[in-house]
């Protein structure tokens, strides 16, 4: 199931999508505060009707009409869901978010990521703080113990600098230990960083980093699909996982010990097919026993930010400039066409599946094919190994 894009203002008051009915920002908070349904469950709604209006309008039967059609339907769950269903405070949200220069993201905004809209669980909405333009580079996920070895915390501050450098944007969780050091070297270099939360995001977690969020969200970008006011819990983290591994080329995983919960980050980009690796480290140390257990799997060893590019396109017969980021590349300049600007806009740099192209692109299957060999012959896409197409630049 893909849901296609709709170009959009992606603003703190209101959205706009070409669905059956306006939808304000109040309908989307709605939306992501109602229990009546999963996320999954919303997700396929809103792919069904392009309104979350139209999908809060539904009444229980209508909705486990099309919940049955798409294979979503848990109507036991929802009717136990829909009589706990509570009234919120939209008003206060929606002030909230003013105050705060919060923003919404919606699935049918033209700047939802489209790695995100790939994964088998993505999130209908992201609220955001700081800069969104780092959504369009590419990205690269590091995650690892919240009690790192000196060694394992000055590996992890070198590959994120200098991956930052050469303008690949550093995801993590913010937590203590491996996630701060990698949003550390981010910024000493003045590169991008994403910090993915657990929480609400108007809610710093944990209150020991306050002082970097307040540096991520004046240089970088904080994200979390969970409404203002949310405190975190003991689910609320492993579903920010999937979105630091979904938005990323790959993952690097440092100092996963046997039982760690990095090791759920590791599982969840396999699931969605990113490049999991590892950081090597004592054979004999306990700190690494889940670290080499990736590695006998078939991860692969890195300790360089070379290491990581290398393994990352290895396969795709390219390598990324070591000063340039995609954006210092101007479509325009190369010549491409309304129609070739149209489809390399869409792609990232994880696989994008052609039917989700055709989906997204509103054009033709047969267009859409010819146009990514044109593409493919001008550099600017390649196709995957794993299947379908990505930036090359």
């Amino acid at each position: 199931m893909s849901i296609n894009t709709t170009t959009s203002t992606t603003a703190n008051v209101c959205h706009k999508n070409t669905g059956h009915a306006s939808s304000s920002l109040s309908d989307w908070l709605q939306l992501i505060r109602s229990r009546r349904w999963s996320r999954r469950q919303k997700y396929g709604l809103l792919n069904l009707l392009r309104s979350p209006l139209e999908v809060l309008r539904l009444s229980g039967c209508a909705a486990d009409k099309l919940l049955t059609e798409i294979g979503l339907v848990d109507s036991v769950k929802r009717k136990k869901v829909h009589q706990q269903e509570s009234r919120f405070d939209i008003a206060q949200d929606i002030d909230l978010m003013h105050r705060e220069g919060i923003k919404l993201i919606t699935i049918l905004d033209s700047a939802f990521p489209p790695s995100l809209k790939e994964i088998y669980d993505p999130p209908i909405a992201l609220f955001s703080k700081g800069n969104l333009t780092l959504l369009q580079e590419p990205m690269m996920a590091i995650v690892g113990s919240r009690r790192p070895s000196p060694v394992g915390n000055s590996t992890v501050y070198k590959i994120s600098e200098e991956l930052a450098s050469m303008g690949i944007v550093i995801v993590s969780g913010l937590a203590l230990g491996i996630d701060a050091t990698a949003h550390q070297g981010a910024l000493a270099v003045d590169g991008g960083t994403i910090a993915v939360l657990g929480s609400g995001i108007d809610i710093t977690y944990p209150a020991r980093n306050s002082h970097l969020f307040a540096r991520i969200e004046q240089s970088g970008l904080i994200l979390s699909e969970y409404p203002p006011g949310f405190k975190p819990t003991r689910y609320s983290f492993p579903d920010r996982n999937r979105l630091v591994s979904g938005l990323s080329l790959g993952v690097v995983i440092a100092e996963a010990a046997e039982k760690s919960g990095t090791l759920i980050t590791a599982r969840l980009a396999l699931e969605q097919n990113r490049e999991v690796m590892v950081m090597p480290g004592p054979a004999v140390s306990q700190q690494y026993i889940g670290s080499h257990r990736l590695v006998r799997e078939g991860a692969a060893l890195v300790s360089s930010a070379t290491d990581v590019l290398n393994e990352l396109y290895s396969g795709l017969g390219f390598h990324i400039d070591r000063n340039l980021s995609h954006s210092s590349w101007n479509c325009t300049n190369v010549g491409l066409n309304e129609t070739q600007l149209l489809i390399f806009e869409l792609l990232d740099y994880v696989p994008i599946s052609i039917d989700s192209i055709v989906l997204n692109s509103g054009l033709p299957h047969s267009m859409v094919i010819e146009t990514l060999l044109e593409l493919e012959l001008e550099g600017a896409v390649a196709s995957s190994p794993e299947g379908g197409y990505i930036r090359r630049v």
